[in-house]
């Protein structure tokens, strides 16, 4: 596999509340965005990616190849880093009401393995179509599974402060209350497939088919490379959050 990763402050934050997680033996890769507003946002985020990365590499050499037993093993990380978080948002003053975003991929035999929760996201070029793995928990995404607005919606309304608002109002989000649901996700990995994991500081300035240009035109031939031009783009549309990116490509 060929991996690249990134992350930027933005045009317009001060400092940076992503984390993000790369290790080649243990072919996990993590990207963490502590939430907006909260305080403390970029201790939620470490701790998210230091913490899993911790119990998954204690733990799941035992899984074998069970998917049942590695999501499983992913969702018990995740538990008890929301745990971690959620107390030390209630005990440290100036930690209070902290939080994070995370999705998570590991990879084993050639299957790819996704957790998230939050509007981090996973998603999946493959013969040059993007796909979007992982499905936001965020308000607007709600509303238009429900069928009380619809995607183009959030694009045409005139009030474009308040639908941002709505867009960015997460769900769920790793500390936020003393449990939490992850979502799961499993892809048996293709030759040449590209796996990104992103903060919505990406796709919040870039719409996906732009996402998708930039990665078939720089992704084969070098994953750094194609992180920095999708940041760089990002940055040039308004850079308005933290970006954070992480580019698996997998080879022959």
């Amino acid at each position: 596999m060929e991996i690249g990763s990134i992350t930027d402050t933005g045009k317009r934050r001060d400092h940076n509340e992503d984390a993000f997680y790369i290790s080649k033996d243990q072919d996990l890769f993590i990207v963490a965005d502590g939430v907006g507003g909260h305080n403390a946002g970029e201790i939620a985020s470490g701790m998210a990616v230091s913490d899993i990365a911790a119990y998954l590499d204690e733990n799941m050499a035992e899984c074998e190849n069970e998917p049942r037993r590695i999501f499983g093993c992913i969702a018990d990380s995740l538990d008890l880093v929301n745990q971690s978080i959620y107390e030390k948002s209630n005990s440290d003053k100036s930690c209070f009401k902290m939080a994070t975003t995370v999705v998570v991929m590991y990879v084993r035999q050639q299957t790819a393995y996704f957790a998230n929760i939050g509007d981090s996201r996973a998603y999946l070029l493959r013969e040059g179509r993007l796909l979007q793995i992982t499905e936001d928990h965020t308000l607007v995404n709600q509303y238009i599974k429900e069928g009380k607005m619809k995607k183009e919606d959030v694009k045409q309304d005139p009030n474009q402060s308040v639908m941002a608002r709505w867009a960015h109002t997460i769900t769920r989000a790793l500390g936020d209350s003393q449990q939490v649901e992850a979502d799961f996700y499993m892809v048996e990995m293709k030759e040449n497939d590209c796996f990104l994991l992103c903060s919505d500081g990406l796709y919040g300035e870039l719409e996906d088919e732009r996402i998708a240009g930039i990665l078939r035109e720089k992704s084969q031939e070098d994953a750094q490379k194609a992180c920095e031009a999708l940041v760089e783009e990002a940055n040039r549309n308004g850079g308005g959050d933290n970006i954070t990116v992480i580019l698996v490509r997998n080879g022959e």
